[in-house]
């Protein structure tokens, strides 16, 4: 009998040592998950207002389009040039903007890091478009 008495305080020690263990791997988990959900949110919220803006971007493209077909009829197509080379530019970035959105709508697997820098790329894009429009 004295020789478990002598394994009694061992094994208090390593049990609570393997659950103090088994705790603090599945802490780190739960914390890894809330983490993950939400960085994959953040990235959800920010696809959102990316494609919102893309659309807000376009749209004023059409809108610049407009006013210069309606300057080149009242003042000739000499008065609208630089607008019109103003547009041009602006398709290009709009016609990147709209790839990127499109690889975000293909990328079944991409993670939240990869479609967040796509959809910051789209904003920065359409902030480009916007400040080019409003300056000409």
């Amino acid at each position: 009998m004295a020789d478990a008495a002598d394994w009694l305080p061992s094994l208090v020690v390593f049990g609570t040592a393997a659950l103090a263990f088994v705790a603090g791997v599945i802490g780190f988990r739960r914390l890894g998950a809330r983490r993950e959900a939400h960085d994959a949110a953040a990235a959800r919220e920010l696809e959102t207002s990316a494609k919102a803006r893309l659309v807000g971007a376009d749209e004023a493209v059409r809108d610049a389009v407009q006013e210069i077909r309606f300057a080149e009829a009242q003042f000739g197509p000499e008065a609208a040039r630089g607008l019109g080379e103003t547009v041009d530019r602006a398709r290009g970035w709009l016609r990147e903007a709209f790839l990127l959105q499109q690889r975000i709508d293909d990328a079944g697997r991409a993670t939240a890091a990869e479609r967040r820098t796509w959809s910051s790329r789209i904003a920065s894009l359409c902030d480009s478009v916007e400040r080019a429009l409003a300056d000409a």
